[in-house]
């Protein structure tokens, strides 16, 4: 199967599969960003597609990155009639560098005040920051693309459904 994709910019870069029977094809980043700790933005890769009718495409995490960092890309779907740019949904969730970030900022700023001991301080207070921010540059692999035929699934209001063994047991019914 092919599938027709369009480049939105020069510096896009073409969507690929690292391995032949991979599931996904990554998505490479096409602007610089920054994200500051608890941050949630879109991220340009500047690829359009043109999925034919009764296909999607899923924007998923990269397990590894999810894995090593505290960048998290939320799932999206992309709809065959849509002809726009793809994003990918990114966040900071580096809350708990954050906490101490902060504490140190406070820190440097009535050291300063103070005048004691601000170089030692201004010094932690950078480097956690910077634990906390995390910059995306251009070209940079952050997500990848699964395309998938939609079955045709029809919804049929009832008045009654069947009984399963389950039942109405939701969250953490089966155990954890």
């Amino acid at each position: 199967m092919k599938i027709n994709f369009k480049k939105l910019s020069s510096t896009a870069i073409t969507p690929k599969k690292a391995n032949y029977n991979d599931a996904g094809f990554d998505l490479y980043a096409d602007e610089d960003i920054t994200l500051e700790y608890g941050e949630t933005k879109a991220i340009a890769t500047n690829i359009a597609l043109e999925l034919p009718d009764g296909y999607m495409a899923d924007v998923r995490p990269r397990s590894g990155l999810t894995r090593d960092t505290a960048l998290r890309v939320h799932y999206g779907t992309v709809d065959a009639g849509y002809r726009g740019g793809v994003g990918i949904i990114c966040e900071n969730a580096s809350g708990e560098e954050a906490r101490y970030s902060d504490a140190y900022s406070t820190a440097a700023a009535l050291a300063v005040f103070t005048g004691k001991d601000n170089e030692e301080v201004l010094e932690k207070a950078n480097k956690h920051h910077e634990k906390s921010v995390i910059k995306i540059k251009r070209g940079d692999k952050i997500a990848q693309l699964v395309i998938q035929k939609i079955p045709d699934v029809q919804l049929v209001e009832v008045d009654e459904l069947n009984d399963t063994v389950r039942g109405v047991g939701g969250f953490g019914s089966t155990g954890k």
